[in-house]
């Protein structure tokens, strides 16, 4: 019971992935964990080739790998956090919308 409460919890929102992130992956959260995802594995099998061609300077992508997987895990989760605090992903298309009116 614990391992799920804890799977499911909400945390706050770090204040330097509001700043990285833009509106677009908070709206399509899935899908952009979805992408890190491809790009984590993508880039730990180029480190990985490249480190066994004795080029080892593609070991220093491991930690760039590591921090999408991590994005891509947090993602979903954050969003959920700023739902329940009030965010409305639908906000920013409505002020364009309203925009374009004017």
């Amino acid at each position: 019971m614990k391992l799920f409460e804890a799977l499911t919890r909400t945390e706050p929102v770090p204040v330097w992935i509001r700043r990285l992130t833009r509106g677009y992956e908070w709206r399509h959260a899935n899908l952009i964990a979805g992408i890190r995802i491809l790009a984590a594995v993508w880039l730990l099998i180029l480190g990985s080739i490249l480190c066994a061609y004795s080029m080892w300077w593609g070991a220093a992508l491991y930690p760039f790998a590591l921090l999408n997987a991590w994005a891509a895990i947090m993602m979903p989760r954050y969003r959920e956090t700023l739902i329940t605090q009030g965010w409305n992903p639908k906000q920013k298309q409505k002020r364009v919308q309203q925009s374009n009116e004017r």
